[in-house]
């Protein structure tokens, strides 16, 4: 059997990897095509502290094959990740529109927020004649927020 080979089938939008490391490790995850190409939005990798564990989350964005990639290093070095694990990934039937996650940093994690609006996807859209576009969020009531725009257009 296939065990490096992971099946999202049949309206799945997602797979996820759970590894535990000791505290003194990091990780990062990428998804990439057949191609080679970083599939934008394809991943989520972040410690959850109330599991004590990394969970690497993957979104195929179409049908197809692809690598779900995790890199590692210790917190102490300055250096680049290294390559740790690759997963190959089996996609088939995935949902219009696909799944797809926003960048995320670690602070956002570890003070417990959460994206309300929009979902499942990592992009807000601006209507067109509209004066604002929508990100609902929600966090603990210590909490503050701060926002701003940026166009990339």
């Amino acid at each position: 059997k296939n065990t490096y080979l992971i099946k999202v089938h049949n309206g799945q939008t997602h797979t996820e990897v759970q590894i535990q490391t000791p505290n003194t490790v990091e990780l990062l995850g990428r998804l990439v095509n057949i191609h080679g190409e970083k599939i934008q939005g394809g991943h989520e990798v972040f410690y959850d502290r109330h599991k004590n564990l990394w969970r690497c989350k993957f979104a195929p964005n179409h049908d197809g094959i692809f690598d779900a990639e995790i890199s590692a290093k210790k917190k102490t070095d300055t250096g680049l990740y290294t390559s740790a694990v690759t997963f190959k990934i089996e996609a088939k039937n995935i949902p219009t529109p696909p799944l797809s996650y926003p960048q995320t940093w670690p602070l956002f994690y570890e003070l417990d927020l959460k994206i309300e609006t929009p979902r499942h996807r990592s992009t807000a859209v601006w209507p067109e004649n509209a004066s604002f576009s929508e990100i609902r969020m929600s966090a603990p009531n210590d909490v503050e927020f701060s926002c701003g725009i940026k166009f990339n257009g």
